[in-house]
């Protein structure tokens, strides 16, 4: 009897040696790492920083995914510093709503054409500054194209326009967005609400906060977008426009005047002309040149083209646009934008003058 007894015991105080055991190594383990900590400190800040350098790729992620209108300057259609053949000798291109879809003889021409910021920055373009063609990219790319480009063909004046897009840039969803901007997206671009129904900053802050929570020493969120680059600076001026579109202003009017008062800070004049490259828009026979004047929301800018070779290959105008007329809203557009090739001019997206007030 008293050796089951003392077999049992034995085995019941097993359970309880291997807790005292795992209890005792745990607490060797803790004493070891604050000792090492204590000793190595370099450790302690090699893990911190492995950390915030993962926050800082989790946050570039999403901004990479989420940006309304992504800004890349690197990402260019082809060039060629000179023409092929003469030198240009263009003519004014007039064109109506019928004549766009029908497509041009070879020759060279120049087209004024409307021009829209896509950046919220305290900077304008001057004359003279020199630009490259690229396409237009980001998840709401197609509304903030189709927005501007059906807006002026529809008569909505540039400023209103202009208003819109940084809206949308913003990140706000619809339902948070100024009436007037509602208004406009409903008229002009219903087909493309779904690219504004998510909100991209709040899930920059979301991530960001994710890691803060578990690191200590993690710099500011305005900090580490700093460090992101230009799609950083974006996020930080989509901070700038939310804050003016959502102020306690009293109607939609004031907002704005608050929204474009906080980006008109300072206007960078060119030191001397430069011009750009040609854009090949089709191998050996469309070429694109795009000339800032007044800038930011004005119509004089110009777009000159070259069309060489085959007349039965040339495109339409639209066609050099990337875009197509369609029905109810008039046109439908890919989108296009021009980077400036000095410091410090706004990125600007060209949009054809309204055909049915063009003389």
């Amino acid at each position: 009897m008293r050796l089951r007894r003392s077999a049992a015991k034995a085995k019941n105080s097993k359970p309880l040696k291997r807790l005292l055991l795992a209890a005792l190594c745990a607490a060797f383990a803790l004493g070891t790492a604050g000792r090492a900590g204590a000793q190595f400190p370099s450790l302690g800040g090699a893990v911190a920083g492995a950390k915030i350098a993962a926050a800082k790729r989790g946050v570039g992620a999403v901004l990479n995914a989420e940006l309304p209108i992504k800004l890349d300057a690197s990402n260019l259609y082809p060039t060629v510093p000179a023409l092929p053949g003469a030198p240009f000798d263009p003519k004014p291109l007039n064109y109506s709503l019928t004549s766009l879809s029908q497509p041009l003889p070879p020759g060279d021409y120049e087209v004024t054409i409307l021009a829209f910021c896509t950046e919220y920055s305290i900077h304008r373009p001057g004359a003279g500054v020199a630009y490259s063609l690229g396409p237009l990219l980001g998840k709401a790319k197609e509304a903030v194209a189709n927005l501007l480009w059906r807006g002026t063909w529809d008569g909505v004046s540039p400023s209103d326009l202009q208003g819109a897009a940084w809206s949308i840039q913003s990140g706000l969803t619809f339902d948070r967005l100024p009436k007037t901007y509602q208004a406009l997206i409903n008229r002009l671009v219903p087909e493309y609400k779904g690219e504004i129904a998510e909100d991209f900053y709040q899930k920059v802050h979301d991530t960001y906060d994710g890691y803060a929570s578990n690191v200590s020493g993690m710099p500011s969120l305005e900090s580490m977008l700093g460090g992101l680059g230009t799609a950083g600076e974006l996020a930080l001026s989509a901070q700038s426009e939310r804050e003016a579109l959502t102020s306690d202003a009293t109607d939609d009017k004031i907002r704005q005047q608050t929204l474009f008062a906080g980006s008109a800070q300072g206007v960078y004049t060119p030191q001397s002309a430069e011009v750009g490259p040609w854009t090949v828009r089709v191998p050996g026979v469309a070429y694109l040149r795009y000339k800032i004047v007044s800038g930011n929301l004005s119509d004089d800018n110009i777009m000159q083209i070259r069309l060489t070779g085959d007349p039965a290959a040339h495109l339409s105008l639209l066609d050099l646009f990337q875009g197509a007329i369609s029905t109810p809203r008039g046109v439908t557009v890919t989108g296009m934008i021009g980077y400036p090739r000095g410091q410090g001019a706004q990125d600007l997206i060209p949009v054809l003058r309204n055909p049915h007030r063009t003389k």
